[in-house]
């Protein structure tokens, strides 16, 4: 059957509530962008759907938190609202648990071109452009589809581990289907295995930091895609973010077009560092990056954390001689500034690998080395924080920080400890002549 084609814009996640974190120190002049940066991110959802003329927008729950916004969250989605209504965009939004839809103002009335469905309910919209019926659009809150989500650091959702998902709520997508394209909308993750044989054709999903396609099928196409959020909101969700451009033409064949709409993009670089390497080098290598990334986007300010590895003298010495602490304050002052601003996080020397010999020693230091080294090999077996961290902080964001699971930053920060121990404790063998300038 052909059809119309058509275009839309998904995006979700916008977490107006909730600034970029995890920066160990924010300098003064980056307070009033960092704070205001979910509100940019999301103004430029909006700019770019009318910019690019779609025939509706999908949102896929988590835009904001009504209480930890205040009054200025509700007020900036109807403004934005109001804005594509003006320009006959309907707006089809189905609400997730960070929204809090039973805790609105019983005064707030949104625009008449958006549409939304009940928390624990499915409900179906079909989409027309001069009368002529374009798709269907069916909307599940957090619970419509027999799956309870719940917040969890960062942002993200996840599905709550006693619920299992329903095939027959899942099912109830398809029904009733009078052969239009069909959208689903859900603000939360699916097993995109529960969702693959079901006659959708395209999925919008909510409740990821990052952009991601968990399903993608042919003949007939079906896809299931996560728009994820306007911004990175941490060190770890690098890279650019936004919403997806989707156009699906008169076969329904489905094209999507990523669009950034970040204005803190944040970078984890990694750079090998040659053994007969000077300072001056190094620094040059850094300063190339940066640049790049400006020019990449220069619309953004760049949150860039830097990790460097070698075997020559200047890493093995770079903790002693403060050589991370002097690239840092030296890439701030020339690059942190500008506009856009491009801000070193940080510096990490990732330590070279330790002698063999010290290990099998049977001194304090091997001691050390082999307990750190067997810790190492325990996989399964957690960096615990949580003596040194109050209750207080246990209690808030400091929480998700506290147990370390992660292997690869679990191994990270025992190389690192077995390294500061070698340091302390044999400083004379760590120390090696640099090469001379």
């Amino acid at each position: 059957m052909v059809g119309k084609p058509f275009r839309f814009l998904q995006a979700s996640d916008f977490h107006l509530h909730q600034p970029p974190f995890g920066l160990a120190q924010i300098p003064d002049h980056l307070v009033e962008l960092l704070a205001d940066s979910p509100f940019r991110a999301a103004a430029r959802v909006f700019d770019l759907a009318l910019a690019e003329k779609v025939d509706f927008v999908v949102l896929a729950g988590n835009l904001v938190d009504p209480h930890a916004a205040g009054p200025r969250g509700l007020t900036f989605l109807h403004e934005q609202f109001a804005r594509l209504a003006e320009h006959g965009i309907a707006v089809y939004w189905a609400t997730g648990v960070i929204d809090r839809r039973s805790e609105w103002p019983a005064s707030i009335a949104w625009t008449s071109n958006v549409h939304l469905v009940a928390a624990d309910r499915i409900q179906r919209f079909t989409h027309s452009r001069n009368g002529e019926p374009l798709c269907q659009i069916i909307e599940a809150g957090p619970g419509g589809t027999g799956q309870r989500s719940r917040p969890v650091p960062g942002g993200e959702l996840r599905l709550a581990e006693s619920e299992e998902p329903s095939s027959k709520n899942l099912a109830e997508f398809a029904a009733n289907s009078d052969h239009l394209f069909m959208i689903a909308v859900a603000p939360h993750l699916l097993d995109p295995i529960e969702i693959a044989d079901l006659p959708i054709r395209y999925w919008a999903l909510g409740g990821a930091a990052n952009s991601s396609t968990p399903l993608s099928l042919s003949n007939p196409q079906r896809i299931a895609h996560h728009s994820g959020s306007p911004l990175g909101r941490q060190p770890s969700e690098v890279g650019p973010h936004g919403c997806t451009l989707i156009e699906v033409d008169a076969d329904s064949q489905i094209r999507m077009t990523p669009l950034s709409c970040d204005v803190v993009r944040w970078h984890d670089v990694r750079i090998a560092v040659a053994a007969a390497a000077e300072r001056n080098g190094i620094e040059r290598i850094l300063s190339e990056q940066i640049e790049e990334r400006i020019a990449a986007a220069p619309h953004c300010a760049s949150m860039i954390h830097f990790t460097l590895s070698g075997e020559g003298p200047l890493m093995r010495n770079g903790h002693r001689t403060g050589l991370a602490a002097d690239l840092v304050a030296s890439l701030r002052a020339t690059y942190g500034h500008s506009i856009p601003a491009a801000w070193t996080t940080g510096i990490e020397i990732e330590p070279p690998p330790l002698l063999d010999d010290w290990f099998t020693q049977e001194t304090l230091l091997g001691d050390f080395l082999r307990a750190a080294r067997s810790r190492e090999h325990l996989q399964a077996d957690p960096i615990g924080l949580q003596a040194y961290v109050s209750e207080r902080q246990l209690a808030g964001a400091m929480a998700s920080f506290a147990s370390i699971t992660d292997s690869a930053e679990r191994r990270s920060i025992l190389r690192q400890a077995a390294a500061l121990g070698a340091e302390l404790l044999i400083p004379e063998a760590v120390a090696i002549k640099e090469p001379s300038r």
